[in-house]
């Protein structure tokens, strides 16, 4: 499922000793192609077209399912406006004409909340359910479910891919009523914690753009995050079911909220996600497959079972995943652990859940994981652990 980088976290695929997540996280999953295996692959050929863009993608920036390209600048807006929104509806770009945008926001009077419900209604005026969701999703959080500009991106080791803008409607709609209620489930479970904990979540999920696509004939990037943009592939293997998506959207919201923290992970985290991997630098083998041991051995520092099953390693610890990914797999570890408490799991889904990768509480493995465990908690989710103690 990167600080934030336009390509985050989507690709990587999922866990096949766990079925789900990225599996999406129980059946889909999250980086592929290059990371492929992990899920997905297919190459793309470079398809020119007069208003089409390129976009090259640093080879570095692109891992799992999902990652985000860092954003060092704190400046985010707070809201989105009308004349946002409506390029985020009505792009340029493909048959789209330069002037459609301002056009359609012309057409609207009122507020700039007026302004973006009449634009949501003209997008999806064919599609009634659909409007009813997107609606919903901006009058709750202040987010905007619109397309991706049409563009045809280099994706690295994934290969060209096109990118194609659509609506998550007719067979699609799941998609939107899958982002809603995650949406409207991170609701419950911060308002829980700062109930439960001793302050509120230091975590932002309102005012994002979200970016929804197609990559014909490829299944990958599922997701990809920057600067509180979220691109959404409809096609995207770690997005399959519920578990999959909600697990998948937190990973990339992880990425979003790290970047306006100076990205906090590559600060605070490099050193000890850079000494597991000298832990382990013994059981590598050259080139990216790797054999049972490394990942045995990485095991019990694995926060989250997302894997490149193309080459046999964790998500969080592929060579072309960084200190980034690895935190974002912790920050869904932390959710996922606290998740099991609000909805009283019995512990054998919990465990299915998590599936392979480091076994009960994560903080109660080796020191490395209480060390990063209580810095995320401590940055991002207001010091609160409801988790027991370890014993």
């Amino acid at each position: 499922m990167t600080s934030l980088s336009i390509f985050s976290c989507s690709n990587i695929e999922t866990n096949s000793k766990t079925g789900g997540g990225e599996q999406i996280r129980e059946n889909t999953t999250q980086v592929t192609s290059s990371l492929s295996e992990i899920v997905e692959t297919n190459p793309v050929g470079i398809m020119h077209q007069k208003k089409t863009s390129t976009v090259r993608i640093p080879d570095k920036r692109i891992s799992h399912v999902n990652k985000v390209e860092k954003i060092p600048d704190k400046k985010t807006p707070e809201v989105i406006s009308s004349e946002k929104a409506a390029q985020l509806l009505f792009p340029v770009g493909g048959k789209n004409n330069n002037e459609i945008w301002k056009l359609k926001l012309k057409s609207c009077t009122g507020t700039d909340s007026e302004k973006i419900r009449c634009l949501l209604r003209k997008k999806y005026s064919k599609y009634p359910k659909a409007l009813k969701l997107a609606i919903d999703f901006y009058n709750r959080f202040g987010n905007v479910a619109g397309v991706r500009p049409e563009q045809t991106v280099d994706g690295g080791w994934r290969g060209i891919l096109k990118m194609i803008p659509r609506l998550p409607v007719g067979r699609k709609h799941r998609h939107l009523a899958g982002v809603l209620a995650s949406f409207k489930e991170y609701e419950m479970f911060f308002k829980w914690l700062s109930e439960k904990g001793k302050k509120h979540p230091n975590f932002r999920i309102t005012n994002i753009s979200f970016k929804f696509y197609v990559t014909p004939g490829r299944k990958t990037p599922s997701a990809s995050a920057w600067k509180w943009n979220i691109a959404y592939n409809l096609n995207g293997s770690l997005l399959k079911n519920m578990d999959g998506i909600r697990e998948t959207l937190y990973h990339e919201l992880f990425h979003l909220n790290d970047a306006v923290h100076n990205n906090w992970s590559e600060r605070k985290l490099r050193v000890t996600y850079d000494s597991i991997l000298a832990k382990c630098r013994k059981y590598r083998v050259r080139g990216n497959r790797q054999s049972r041991r490394y990942q045995k051995c990485l095991l019990p520092y694995a926060p989250y079972k997302t894997t490149v099953l193309k080459d046999n390693v964790f998500y969080a610890f592929h060579p072309e995943s960084d200190a980034g990914e690895y935190a974002a797999e912790l920050a869904v570890r932390y959710y996922l652990e606290h998740r099991a408490i609000l909805k009283k799991l019995p512990e054998h889904k919990h465990k299915k859940t998590l599936g392979y990768s480091a076994r009960g509480n994560f903080k109660c493995g080796p020191k490395e994981n209480l060390l990063v465990w209580n810095l995320i908690r401590d940055e991002f989710f207001g010091g609160n652990d409801l988790t027991p103690p370890c014993k």
